[in-house]
């Protein structure tokens, strides 16, 4: 028997830490580690650490607003209302808190942690918060939409059935972002490994601006662009932007974001066009434009140091020239880039292979998670 409980029985939503912008403090400085909206992965709704931000210690931390294990962290605000309602299961105890735009959802025991997950991911909960949301021009879940969720609670014993099913798919797909996870690991170790070229023979440290000559793109029209075709146009991210019946710079050429996703660095086999948020490196006979693509990812985490933070970043021109590589012999940068060119390709093989086995397990685990909570409601 499955009885319809509005989610206020069967569990208990909170509030995180408001805090202003005063109140940010360094990363590492010993302050609280705050997880916001770009904490969950929409697509997967799933926990990532990116950009996490840190708030001063002298800022009071109330007990429900630290993250334990069986917790669901929820966006409860967001400028986008695709994002408002999704959720990450808390795993463990962790040493984070959670903002005020966020909040979290603690199952009672009358409902299995993992259950309520599956619910709060499905689409009946989605299906709710749109008619829920429409009435409103705050995109912003407040107690009483949350707690007025009608849910699902069947025996327990059904429950953990349901999650056993349920989390053998969620399972199957982690295992296989680790199998990517471990090549990306493996590609850079030895990537870096073959390029710790200072103080070796025959190894010469130069500034970058020594030995290429840095341009910056130009702007394209964006009514010109097509939405596909040969030649990409590169912008302020390594995505094409999309496409145009000309390019400004040939093949094989390494170039640099410098706006938006500023300090990501890419390598082009086609002629393509760089628009005028993107440097490209025109090297000198001493350096392989390839070696220089390699070299540059290896330093990628001093350029991104070296971004300029605002509200559109940048990477200046002058950062990049004042650089210092090592350059060794031509015959030498051929052989590094010929044995990174392999693990490249082993590693793209299994990038574009292992994605699409993903995406293929969450349809999967969408379709079988939505048919086993679909419970018929009780009529009056």
């Amino acid at each position: 028997m499955v009885e319809w409980k509005k989610l206020g029985e069967v569990a208990s939503y909170y509030r995180g830490v408001t805090y202003n912008k005063k109140q940010e403090v360094s990363s590492d400085s010993g302050g609280t580690k705050i997880l916001r909206a770009n904490n969950i992965t929409l697509d997967s709704n799933s926990l990532n650490f990116d950009d996490v931000k840190e708030i001063s210690s002298s800022v009071k931390i109330k007990d429900y607003q630290w993250l334990y294990a069986n917790d669901i962290l929820i966006c409860a605000g967001s400028g986008s209302k695709e994002h408002v309602g999704k959720v990450a299961f808390i795993e463990k105890d962790i040493d984070y808190a959670y903002g005020g735009f966020m909040g979290k959802l603690v199952s009672s025991n009358s409902i299995h942690p993992r259950f309520f997950f599956h619910v709060i991911s499905s689409e009946l909960f989605k299906k709710y918060l749109d008619v829920a949301l429409n009435s409103t021009t705050i995109n912003n879940l407040n107690s009483t939409i949350i707690n007025e969720f009608l849910i699902p609670v069947p025996p327990l014993s059904t429950q953990s059935h349901i999650v056993s099913i349920l989390d053998t798919f969620t399972s199957s797909i982690s295992n296989l972002k680790q199998q990517i996870e471990e090549r990306r690991k493996q590609y850079e170790y030895e990537r870096d490994l073959l390029l710790d070229l200072e103080g070796k023979e025959g190894v010469e440290m130069k500034k970058l601006g020594e030995v290429c000559k840095l341009e910056r793109g130009v702007r394209v029209v964006k009514k010109d662009l097509q939405k596909e075709g040969v030649l990409p146009v590169y912008q302020n991210s390594l995505t094409p932007l999309g496409y145009y019946d000309k390019s400004n710079y040939p093949e094989n050429t390494t170039f640099v974001i410098c706006a938006g996703a500023a300090g990501e660095v890419g390598f082009s086999n086609k002629a393509f066009w760089a628009a005028d948020d993107c440097y490209y490196f025109e090297c000198s006979d001493v350096l392989m434009s390839r070696y220089l693509y390699y070299v540059l990812q290896n330093m990628h985490q001093y350029i991104i140091s070296r971004v300029r933070k605002a509200s559109v970043p940048r990477l200046s021109k002058t950062v990049l020239e004042k650089m210092t590589i090592t350059i060794p012999e031509i015959s030498e940068q051929a052989r590094i880039v010929s044995i990174l060119d392999r693990f490249d390709t082993l590693c793209n093989d299994i990038s574009e292979g292992l994605p699409a086995e993903i995406e293929a397990r969450r349809k999967q685990y969408e379709y079988y998670r939505d048919k086993l909570l679909t419970f018929k409601e009780k009529t009056a």
